[in-house]
């Protein structure tokens, strides 16, 4: 399962502009793992967490409030990605359910999922008003 998580890009922190883009980033809050598709508030892709550092060692994951530095294949800093965006993991549509059933949850991690399902859900539907029209 993706795990519900919301990161911050930090300022003075890019390492490399694209390919992949290395940044530091702050975990507000959530499980942040690598692998992982992210997205801007507005719903749109931004790439895929390739690897996570801390410290200068690879992890697999960072926690709410751990800085680390990550690289996201496909983005561009400058391009589609900027210092202290907010971005938050694209979890798949038939994921929430499981999710929300889940007792481990924290409530921080329970209204980021809430958030982030709807930024799905309206990215989704102007998907369909843009085919539509």
């Amino acid at each position: 399962l993706v795990l519900p998580s919301k990161i911050k890009l930090l300022p003075n922190h890019t390492f490399r502009n694209s390919k992949p883009a290395i940044v530091g980033v702050k975990v507000e809050e959530g499980t942040l793992r690598q692998g992982v598709k992210i997205m801007k508030e507005d719903g749109t892709l931004i790439g895929r967490i390739d690897a996570i550092q801390s410290k200068k060692e690879s992890v697999e994951k960072a926690k709410k409030s751990e800085e680390v530095a990550v690289s996201i294949k496909d983005a561009v800093i400058g391009r589609n990605l900027f210092e202290n965006d907010v971005l938050y993991t694209f979890i798949p549509q038939k994921q929430f359910s499981e999710l929300e059933k889940m007792e481990d949850l924290s409530e921080g991690e329970k209204s980021i999922l809430q958030k982030i399902k709807e930024i799905e859900t309206k990215s989704i539907e102007q998907e369909v008003k843009q085919w539509t029209l």
